[in-house]
């Protein structure tokens, strides 16, 4: 077992781009954090069991706001865990990079629509939807009428159960507003696939953006762990490697731009001690009593999506190759999506969602917990879970108490070590964890002398 603990300490202006070395008070640092978690003393005695590491950045400010980061890391990042939905994060922002840099003219509010052949195992593209406004549970049936301009024959039409009643509506509720589908939007797309990370919305950006534009902007910035190979579907080896044909519209459904079908031919080495997980897996309902290999599936460190979460809240600071391929609007577009809650996005196109709890892909400082979340902490992040591994990467702020950090942990509860059975520790240990580590740094934020006290404005100004 190698348990790595690191304080890094550097400038926003060389962002990663020196070698850290490893600070005399971070097992201090850790051993204060984890006296004040003993109900998970195992995770932390049994390393190699729970596969535990955690990244913790703590950013101070001088006089003209410019951050500062000391990071503290725990554990160990030299093998691979499965990522699930931490992909997510690159593909939204290099779906932004893309459009800005490809289709100069064309918006998020454009329309796209893909080839609806089948696909992996007879898999077929839905390019419409019906779409669907989401009740804020102190408007009545005829509010919703006078709220977006629809007749009320018209509406109860489509929503015959909610027609008869004059009480409110419940909250979240997803009341139809649409006679007929229309086309997705890009920006419906990226909304589902961040806010309640849908996997076949991720499949679609994915497919937007290409395997290859992915990984040359990985090189670029130098975020040498993350490989983005697969979709979120049982394909060969061949179909995953092509992204499928689409075609942009802009409001009036003219043809802007057309993209046929590309074949990826960039395939990422794998930089980690071993691709292969647990003792055994299930294939086909059958247990295969072999560790499942993960050689060439998607791939992401603890590290590098940490990374990349900083250059989005910080790109206004970032020079040169450092900086994101984005305007002020596209950060602000996609940081209000990675923050928001699923009942705050008020327009809706899949009802499969409408009532997703705030903390709905918030792990950190918020575990499983499904009330409605009421602290003045926000957390702009991206998670995933799968396989037993559960990963957040998030940045924490608090405008009410001028707090703010990164924070990003994964951890593996499989004790059977099958991958593939649903016999995880998600409830039991995993979102337990989670939601304390959060609090416990949170606290120990809100009690951090700081010389100069951060200006939280633009934050705060995007959940408004």
């Amino acid at each position: 077992m190698r348990v790595f603990l690191l304080m890094l300490t550097f400038q926003l202006n060389s962002l990663f781009a020196q070698e850290f070395t490893a600070a005399t008070n971070s097992k201090i640092f850790w051993k204060e954090i984890f006296k004040q978690m003993k109900e998970f003393k195992k995770i932390f005695k049994k390393q190699d069991t729970y596969q535990l590491e955690i990244i913790y950045t703590q950013i101070n400010r001088n006089t003209d706001n410019t951050p500062t980061f000391t990071i503290y890391k725990y554990g160990n990042s030299e093998n691979y865990f499965y990522p699930a939905s931490l992909v997510k994060l690159p593909v939204a922002i290099f779906a932004l990079e893309k459009l800005r840099s490809n289709y100069a003219d064309a918006g998020l509010d454009y329309y796209i629509k893909f080839d609806t052949n089948t696909f992996c195992n007879n898999h077929r593209y839905q390019n419409y939807s019906y779409k669907y406004v989401r009740a804020n549970g102190k408007q009545t049936f005829q509010d919703i009428c006078k709220r977006y301009r629809i007749e009320k024959e018209q509406l109860a039409l489509l929503n015959p159960e909610l027609a008869n009643s004059e009480q409110p509506i419940k909250k979240s509720t997803a009341v139809k507003i649409s006679l007929k589908p229309s086309l997705y939007t890009l920006k419906d797309l990226i909304t589902a696939m961040i806010v309640y990370s849908d996997n076949e919305s991720y499949n679609k950006i994915l497919d937007f953006v290409g395997q290859d534009y992915i990984t040359m902007r990985c090189k670029d910035l130098r975020l040498n762990d993350i490989a983005v190979t697969r979709k979120f579907l049982v394909c060969d080896e061949y179909e995953q490697n092509i992204s499928r044909p689409f075609i942009l519209y802009n409001h009036d459904t003219i043809f802007i731009a057309r993209e046929e079908m590309k074949i990826s031919t960039e395939r990422p080495v794998a930089k980690y001690n071993r691709a292969t997980i647990g003792k055994a897996h299930l294939l086909n309902g059958q247990i295969i009593n072999k560790p499942r290999n993960f050689t060439g599936h998607n791939r992401i460190s603890l590290y590098d999506i940490n990374k990349l979460l900083i250059k989005l809240v910080m790109n206004e600071h970032l020079e040169g190759k450092e900086k994101l391929n984005l305007s002020r609007f596209e950060q602000r577009v996609l940081l209000k999506l990675l923050g928001l809650y699923p009942q705050e996005d008020l327009y809706i196109r899949n009802k499969t969602y409408e009532f997703a709890e705030d903390g709905y892909t918030l792990f950190l400082m918020n575990g499983n917990d499904t009330s409605d979340i009421t602290t003045p902490v926000r957390a702009i992040n991206i998670c995933g879970q799968a396989y037993g591994y559960t990963n957040d990467c998030a940045y924490f702020f608090d405008t009410k108490n001028n707090v703010e950090f990164f924070l990003a942990a994964r951890i593996y509860t499989n004790k059977n070590n099958v991958l593939g059975d649903d016999l995880y520790e998600y409830n039991e240990l995993a979102f337990p964890f989670m939601k304390k580590l959060g609090e416990v740094i949170y606290q120990y934020e809100l009690k951090r002398e700081k010389s100069v006290l951060p200006q939280l404005n633009y934050y705060g100004s995007l959940f408004k």
